[in-house]
């Protein structure tokens, strides 16, 4: 094998489609029996054409399982060390839709990520690897060996493992039939954004320590429901024993004391743990909310500073600077006096009634004094809006102020609380001892069976927080990678969002705090949530969840987020795959999609990157794909980016009873209006 090709470096890189040819497959026999077809896809917008039964959700899937082979993902959330990022699929989707089930057909996929193709070669009965070839832009493509076909594919996308490979397709690149949810699922947020941004050792060290984690979790769970049965069984023995009277009263008393105050112990904890949520999101609030504080005041400075120089334009920058410090804080840098108000408050009038600075004279130039007062009028509703602001901040931060005590009381009441259940625990332990030695001779058995198992549980739960301790701080690192992008997705799903929804849109970031296992310490997540006005309200509340939507609205964000993530983190070099988008939205809305995923198309010319967007639907009336195809008028350039599965297909009886009338439909959607 050559040793001429070398893999990119290591940066997040999305498939660009270049190419997809199938044969000997009987549900695309392709026209005039071809017994197949090959299709080049553009860089910019794809259509696959079709009507219910021709195979347009199977062809997308295709695409999907070409890349990652006959397997499947696992749910996002945290899983033990004994479960895989990944499972065995089902090998014959592909199979059980063809008569012979697909004997000897197959595929060819060509993709791009950055300049190395990779070119996959699948059997279609069961879509085992027939070959992979791969290859830098220009050169010519070296075989490789399949079973190097996971790290290849993990090496090209710039990412540690080949789960993250699937991560990126199941997750952004593909929205198909299924509807994997992005946005409206923190945890699925948080395993791509551990992909995207984390080193590949942190990455890996990060699945392993959640592994292990819920693995110690769990075993110290499972010891402690056996130890529950043992203090079952030892009650028991001790009821069977004749005991002193006072001592098995005593013991009897204080038993329903120790299950009572432990039932507490569980609502305590539960209240803690409700609490906990309310501070984190009046934080997220007060975070937000300063964000927009500090723009605020940044508009606000930047107004001032534009009608002092020009109330003083011959002087120089240091003298405006002095004269903002006298005009914002009453402070003279000069001889360092503060407190200066009288002063401070003059020059803010002589500044907004057209006076000079200095002397306080009126000022002859009347452009220059109307420009100033304009500046000042802007700056005196900017100040306005500052300190609404203001106070808003100082609200949430009360707010803020007051769960976070509220917080810590719950606290303080919780360890005050097992400290008395230590008490009475071993209140009890002191009754036990005064038994007589017959008896507790027969008790030690139980006894020295609960406390290995103890300290079985112990083992378990301290192996739980040293692992916890370590992810904590991978946790940080990856919540600072995602601070550093969140400017760049929230505005890039501000931009793709607009162009479909009517309502205000806004991405938020908001950390959601979770625990990994049952038990445990609860983590602060990397996660966005979207702010939207309500129809019927108008006022802007968060959706969380995927029932607080619509519809076409959770369809329309999640794909718009996708978007925001792939520019942000793939150089703006993406593709993203989606099935169906018409599906969801009214004849109006309709022509809103078409625009809104065409904006996102982009054909890169080698300066200019690439982004790909491949849509499947119907033979639809209204204006999606008119408005979706609407930046190539030319005939030839539409049909060059449509996959019409009328003519390629295996034809259901109704395209075989109404085929003229399904052709007459498709040439008024694809081609009305567009030139020869």
């Amino acid at each position: 094998m050559s040793a001429n090709f070398r893999y990119p470096q290591m940066t997040v890189l999305f498939p660009i489609f270049e190419s997809l040819s199938v044969r000997n497959y009987e549900l695309y026999p392709g026209a005039a029996g071809d017994n197949g077809f090959d299709f080049a896809f553009q860089g910019d917008e794809n259509l696959v054409l079709g009507v219910n039964g021709l195979g347009k959700s199977t062809l997308l899937l295709l695409l999907k399982q070409m890349i990652e082979g006959p397997v499947r993902l696992r749910a996002p959330g945290f899983a033990g060390e004994r479960q895989a990022d990944w499972f065995s699929g089902d090998a014959n989707m592909f199979a059980v839709r063809a008569n012979d089930r697909g004997a000897n057909a197959s595929a060819e996929l060509v993709v791009r990520f950055g300049t190395s193709r990779l070119r996959i070669r699948r059997r279609l009965s069961d879509l085992s690897l027939i070959n992979h070839d791969i290859g830098a832009d220009g050169a010519a493509m070296e075989m490789k060996d399949n079973g190097s076909y996971n790290d290849d594919l993990a090496r090209l996308a710039g990412v540690g493992s080949f789960g993250d490979v699937l991560r990126l397709c199941d997750r952004v690149v593909f929205f198909l039939e299924n509807r994997e949810r992005l946005l409206w699922d923190w945890r699925a947020q948080y395993e791509v954004f551990r992909s995207l941004l984390l080193s590949t050792e942190d990455a890996a060290r990060l699945r392993l320590l959640e592994s292990q984690i819920v693995s110690a979790d769990s075993a110290a769970r499972n010891i402690r429901a056996t130890m529950h049965k043992l203090r079952n069984r030892r009650e028991k023995e001790v009821r069977k024993l004749v005991q002193e009277e006072d001592v098995m009263s005593a013991i009897a008393e204080v038993d329903p004391r120790i299950e009572i105050a432990q039932r507490l112990e569980i609502e305590l904890v539960q209240q803690l743990d409700g609490r906990r949520i309310e501070v984190a999101d009046e934080r997220a609030r007060v975070w937000k909310l300063t964000t927009d504080e500090d723009a605020a005041a940044a508009r606000y400075a930047h107004l001032k500073y534009r009608a002092l120089r020009h109330s003083l334009p011959k002087a120089s920058n240091d003298v405006h600077y002095l004269l903002l410090k006298i005009a914002d804080e009453g402070h003279c840098l000069v001889c360092d006096t503060h407190g200066l108000d009288a002063m401070s408050a003059e020059v803010q009038h002589r500044l907004g009634h057209g006076r000079c600075i200095l002397c306080g004279s009126a000022l002859a130039n009347e452009d220059a004094t109307t420009t100033t007062e304009v500046l000042i009028a802007q700056a005196q509703e900017a100040h306005r809006a500052l300190e609404e602001l203001r106070a808003k901040v100082a609200e949430a931060q009360s707010r803020l102020e007051a769960v976070t005590s509220e917080e810590q009381a719950l606290v303080d009441r919780l360890r005050r609380h097992r400290e008395e259940v230590d008490l009475l625990q071993r209140h009890r332990r002191n009754l036990v001892g005064r038994l007589p030695k017959s008896d507790r001779a027969q008790l030690a058995r139980v006894e020295s069976e609960i406390d290995n198992l103890q300290s079985s549980a112990e083992q378990f739960e301290k192996d739980r927080e040293t692992a916890e301790a370590e992810v904590d701080v991978l946790l940080a690192k990856l919540r600072e990678g995602v601070a550093r992008y969140g400017q760049s997705i929230e505005s890039t799903f501000l931009q793709r969002g607009t162009s479909f929804f009517i309502e205000e849109i806004r991405l938020v970031y908001a950390p959601r705090l979770e625990r990994i296992a049952q038990l445990g310490q609860k983590f602060e997540f990397p996660a966005f949530e979207v702010d939207m006005t309500s129809g019927a309200t108008g006022a802007v509340f968060v959706r969380r969840t995927y029932e607080q939507a619509s519809l076409s609205q959770r369809e329309y964000l999640d794909i718009a987020f996708r978007m925001s993530v792939m520019e942000s983190f793939g150089g703006q070099e993406c593709s993203i795959v989606l099935d169906g988008p018409e599906g969801s939205v009214d004849v109006v809305f309709a022509e809103r999609a078409g625009t809104m995923l065409a904006a996102f198309a982009v054909s890169g010319n080698g300066t200019a990157p690439t982004r790909q967007i491949i849509v499947a639907c119907n033979v639809v009336e209204g204006g999606f794909i008119p408005f979706y195809l609407h930046d190539h008028r030319n005939r030839v350039d539409r049909a060059v980016r449509t996959i019409d599965l009328l003519t390629i297909a295996t034809p259901t009886a109704a395209l075989e009873k109404l085929r003229p009338a399904y052709a007459e439909k498709v040439n008024e959607v694809l081609y009305k209006g567009a030139t020869p």
